[in-house]
């Protein structure tokens, strides 16, 4: 069983993937924005919560939007 921190079950239908970092190539933005159009073709169920704020923010903003990945994708930050 999977539980939340609140004790009620978690969904084993979806995954979300969390990465809060500041986005810069030193701790593997580039190495996300590679993987990240990759995994949510090959698996459906996959979500992903990017938190941060960098000079990398604006690649990942192109990323999600040349996949066509809004609904996949939360960019969460300063904009």
């Amino acid at each position: 069983m999977f539980l939340q921190g609140d004790g009620t079950e978690r969904s084993k239908e979806h995954v979300s993937i969390v990465n809060i970092s500041r986005h810069t190539f030193r701790k593997g933005t580039d190495l996300l924005i590679e993987v990240i159009p990759k995994i949510c073709k090959e698996f459906q169920n996959v979500n992903f919560i990017l938190g941060g704020d960098g000079p990398k923010n604006c690649l990942i903003a192109q990323m999600i939007k040349s996949f066509n990945l809004e609904n996949k994708v939360k960019l969460l930050g300063i904009k």
